[in-house]
């Protein structure tokens, strides 16, 4: 960025809690309370939304 600064730094610019991420790999529950992703699955879950957000891909590729 032109400001020198990452995308994640100035998006959080006035967010204490998110102050030092990046400095540690985050998991998954940690990344959604800091709300750097709108979704995470746990583990029981994980293979029947990734199954989803596939077809769900797919049908938007499709030409009608």
């Amino acid at each position: 960025m032109v400001n020198g600064r990452t995308r994640l730094a100035t998006r959080f610019n006035d967010d204490v809690a998110s102050e030092g991420f990046g400095t540690a790999p985050l998991d998954a529950a940690a990344a959604l309370d800091l709300g750097l992703v709108t979704f995470a699955p746990d583990e029981l879950d994980w293979e029947n939304e990734i199954r989803l957000a596939i077809e769900e891909r797919a049908s938007l590729s499709r030409t009608r």
